[in-house]
Order: C-alpha cells, then sequence, then structure tokens
C-alpha cells in the first residue's frame, strides 16, 4: 500500500465517497460511547479543520465536474476517470492535465480517447491567462488533490494547453519534473524555465503564428538537448489542433514514454515490453497487408522497441509486408513513396539478406522511371544533410554545413518531398529575424 493510501480512508455515506485525512478519523474518538466525556472546544476546532482537507464525490467512471480542491475548495477541477480504473485496483494510471487560457477546459473533447488508452483526465477549472500566482495556485491546489485521492501513475503524466494554457501546462511541467513524460504544446513556445530532456513535446501551430518566432527558438533548444520532438503545422495563425491532432500527438508520446522514461520501474518496463512483443506477434496474423504495415510500423518506429533483440525478426516481416503493399500499386509514383523511406530508415541491416535483395531489386527497376530517379537523388541529399546536422552536435562549422546542404536540396528539387522536409529544417538553423544569431549554432 502506498503512502497516501496509508494516510486516507474512503468512509462511504451512501453512493458518496469521503476521502478523509487522518485528521478527520482522530476526531471521532473524541465523541466516546455513550454516557463519556466529549471535549466539544477541541471537537469543533479539529472537524472543522479536517472538513477543509475532505473533498466529497462519487469515484465512478466517466466525468465529475466542479470537485472542490482539498486545501482551498473556492479551486475546482473536472475529472474523467476511465472504466479500467475502477477493474484494475492494483494499477497505477497514466493522467493528462488539460488547461484553458480562458478557464473553461473541455474535458469531454478526450474522454472516448482516455477510455480507450486507460487514462485519467483532469481539468484545471481555475488556470486562465494573466498573472502567474493564481495559475500556480490552482495548479498546486489541483495536484495535491489528485495525487491524495487517486492512483496515478509517478511518471506518466501529461499536460495540453493552447495558447497562454500552453505555457501554464510547460509551468507544470517545470514545477514537477520527476513526474512528467510529456506537453502537447499548441500555438506557444513554452517559458524559458528549463524542462528534462527526457519530456517529449509536440507543437501544433499555425503557419501564420505570431509565436512562431519564439517557438523556432524553443523548438531549436528542445532539439539541441535532446528532447523527444514533434511539430505540425497547419494552414492559419493563432489557432489550436484538432481533437484528432491533439490525440495523434498524444499517442505517440504514451507510446514513446511507457516504454522508455527514465524513471520507470522495473515492473513497468516488463509489462510494456510484454505488450509490445505480443502486439508484434499478432501482426503477422492480420490478413490485410496494407493493416498489417501500419502495425508493424507502430511498434517499430519506437526506438525503444527497434532496440530490443527480441524485435529483429519483424524487421524481416516489416520489410516482406511493404513489398507485398508495394506490388499491389498501380503508379511507380506511389510504389517509390512506399520504397523510398525504407531505404533511409536504418532497419534494413536487420532484414534478412534475401528480403534485402529483393527490396534493393525492386528499387532500382523504379530508378530507371526518370521522375522515381529525381526523388531519389533529392532523399538521398536530405538524409545526408540530416545525418550532417545529427552529428554536428554544437559544432558551429557542422552545423552551417547542414544548412547549406539543405538549402541545395531546396533549390535543386523545389518541388520534391524532400524540399518541404528541407524548408522545416532551415528554419532552425537559420535566425528568425535580421541581424541575429543563427539559433542552435550561437554559444
Amino acid at each position: 500500500m502506498d503512502s497516501n493510501a496509508k494516510k486516507l480512508k474512503w468512509v462511504t455515506r451512501g453512493r458518496r465517497a469521503f476521502v478523509c485525512s487522518p485528521a478527520f478519523r482522530r476526531s471521532r474518538a473524541l465523541f466516546p460511547p455513550k454516557g463519556g466525556t466529549t471535549n466539544w472546544p477541541l471537537a469543533v476546532f479539529i472537524v472543522t479543520t479536517a472538513a477543509l482537507n475532505c473533498s466529497a464525490f462519487e469515484l465512478k467512471p466517466g466525468v465529475t465536474s466542479r470537485i472542490p480542491c482539498d486545501s482551498v475548495p473556492e479551486l475546482t477541477y473536472d475529472l474523467f476517470i476511465p472504466s479500467a480504473y475502477m477493474s484494475e485496483t492494483e494499477r497505477k494510471f497514466p493522467v493528462l492535465f488539460i488547461s484553458n487560457p480562458g478557464a473553461r477546459p473541455d474535458i469531454r473533447a478526450h474522454t472516448a480517447w482516455a477510455e480507450r488508452r486507460g487514462f485519467v483526465l483532469v481539468a484545471i477549472n481555475d488556470s486562465r491567462n494573466g498573472n502567474w500566482e493564481p495559475v500556480f495556485k490552482a495548479q498546486d491546489a489541483v495536484w495535491k488533490s489528485v495525487e491524495a485521492h487517486l492512483r496515478l501513475h509517478a511518471c506518466l503524466r501529461f499536460a495540453i494547453g493552447m495558447s497562454g494554457a500552453a505555457s501554464a501546462s510547460w509551468m507544470l511541467c517545470a514545477h514537477h519534473p520527476n513526474n512528467f513524460a510529456g506537453i502537447v504544446m499548441e500555438g506557444h513556445s513554452g517559458t524559458g524555465d528549463t524542462i528534462p530532456n527526457y519530456v517529449a513535446v509536440a507543437y501544433i501551430h499555425g503557419d501564420q503564428e505570431p509565436n512562431l518566432p519564439v517557438i523556432e527558438i524553443n523548438y531549436t533548444r528542445l532539439r539541441r538537448a535532446g528532447n523527444p520532438l514533434q511539430r505540425f503545422v497547419k494552414p492559419g495563425g493563432h489557432i489550436p489542433g484538432s481533437v484528432e491532432e491533439e490525440e495523434r500527438f498524444l499517442d505517440w508520446m504514451y507510446d514513446l514514454q511507457r516504454f522508455g522514461h527514465p524513471k520507470l520501474s522495473a515492473d513497468d518496463r516488463a509489462n510494456a515490453k510484454a505488450e509490445a512483443l505480443a502486439q508484434l506477434d499478432a501482426a503477422a496474423k492480420i490478413a490485410s497487408a496494407s493493416e498489417r504495415l501500419v502495425m508493424y510500423e507502430k511498434w517499430l518506429n519506437l526506438p525503444y522497441v527497434a532496440g530490443w533483440s527480441e524485435t529483429k525478426p519483424h524487421f524481416t516481416r516489416w520489410l516482406k509486408t511493404l513489398l507485398e503493399v508495394e506490388s499491389a500499386a498501380a503508379e511507380k509514383s506511389e510504389k517509390y513513396a512506399l520504397l523510398g523511406p525504407a531505404n533511409f530508415r536504418g532497419w534494413l541491416k536487420h532484414v534478412d539478406p534475401a528480403v534485402k535483395a529483393a527490396f534493393e531489386k525492386e528499387l532500382a527497376d523504379l530508378k530507371t522511371d526518370p521522375a522515381v530517379k529525381i526523388a531519389f537523388e533529392a532523399d538521398t541529399a536530405y538524409a545526408k544533410a540530416a545525418e550532417t546536422e545529427k552529428n554536428a552536435g554544437d559544432n558551429v562549422f557542422q552545423l552551417r554545413g547542414a544548412l547549406i546542404q539543405y538549402e541545395s536540396v531546396i533549390q535543386r528539387w523545389p518541388d520534391s518531398t524532400a524540399a518541404k522536409r528541407a524548408k522545416d529544417d532551415v528554419l532552425h538553423l537559420k535566425p528568425p529575424a535580421p541581424n541575429e544569431p543563427r539559433i542552435g549554432i550561437a554559444k
């Protein structure tokens, strides 16, 4: 039993559960059986004090709104409990903290996802744009309340917010660095406060986002620090992502961190590994080649999964499936769109030589088409630029070399997929405004 469980006791009154502190339970001793003596002044003081530490709400699957915080009851939070929480009574659950710049967090937007993934959702109702002190007060009150009453995983904790709420989510992580695994940042860069380099960060913003210059600065800092990063840029200005876009990034960071977060317990790692290997084994039985391919790539794209020795046979099965899907494609451009990226992934070294040879022959045949040949040349040049940047570290001259290579891809193959990727990389290495130092390469 954990320390919180030892300190707290659930007292049932009808269908409501009261989570009470030891002080409240001790107060019962002040009211002895009939015929005893009651210390009324002390009893009133202890019961009044204990009431401030006792939240009453019905713990049930689904959404519960406006739950008062233990220490500051005028501050509230909304809560979503997945059905698995009630049946898996020994499990600690991952949690997503939701903030909103106008103090109107929408917990219901993600309940279907949370039910499917087994997540607790916590909406911080009183976090809003403005002075930081009330934001921190609301965060602290909610954090302490849910810590006391719920079985939450020690380090698989995530946050999401738009604009000022993204900044608030960043600060929540900065205040609890040992407990966090990821943040979805929408329309904001994050503050200057440092977060650990194992925390995954996903940016969603418009291509005309007014905060873009500072987003680029922070994105590059995180990239240099080694944080797992993803980004989605969509048409528009200061806009949030769709629910689907948000959940795609939440899936990515959760699947990444439940295998690789440095503070996971040995049991957590073992359980996650067993699940991943079982899913990879199950993928082989999927009849549809395209669905099978999706399943293989979902798991093999996770660095920790790809690094296990037990995973190695699945790379050959993946490439066989990829060739099966490619053979059904009609156009050469469509075929190359499937095979081209595989050539630069680094997975081929794990593939059976005969299957690898079949892949290389098919790719060579495709390159006889002039359009495919151009696309392959652009992809090859981009891969070399990315490798230069990866190996550069903080070396100014090597980073400038990578920048030149990216710009060359854009100039030589402006309409290629590689050029689109290179444009994004150039943004991280070029200054956001004239006369400013190059981002990420200035000491």
